[in-house]
């Protein structure tokens, strides 16, 4: 005789959960073998580098290394410093250059308008001119 739960172990969902749980486990077995192995580089690559280290130290002229690097250090700071300057000096140049050429295009846009004023004046002297020849010959004195 079957007990009161014992349907819930046929049923499709159950068995896809306990699948399912079961390829969970394998697949963390499967990362602490990875982690292992991972673990063990780590102290392998560790130990490599101190060996080098110490190799690095037992080398002649290993009492130079710090020159070397003060050297090199106080080489790039300089090549930084003068890009740095040469930066400043292009953004200064860049900067006058806008002001020129927005300086030299207010005074396109002004030429501009005395040109439109000046045509508009002739214009309406031509006019005036023309009304008054018009009426010179009209009108006899």
């Amino acid at each position: 005789m079957r007990e009161v739960g014992d349907h819930i172990y046929d049923h499709a969902a159950y068995k896809d959960v306990v699948q399912f749980a079961l390829r969970l486990d394998a697949d963390l077995g499967e990362r602490y073998k990875m982690l292992g192995v991972l673990q063990e580089e780590i102290q392998r690559l560790t130990e490599d580098k101190e060996k080098y280290n110490s190799e690095l130290m037992v080398r002649p002229y290993f009492f130079l290394l710090p020159l070397c690097s003060t050297v090199f250090q106080s080489a790039t700071e300089k090549q930084v410093h003068e890009l740095r300057v040469m930066l400043q000096k292009r953004d200064a140049e860049n900067a006058r250059l806008r002001e020129q050429r927005d300086q030299q295009a207010a005074e396109l846009v002004e030429r501009r308008h005395k040109d439109t004023v000046k045509a508009s004046s002739l214009e309406q002297l031509k006019l005036l001119v023309d009304s008054r020849s018009v009426s010179v010959i009209f009108h006899p004195v």
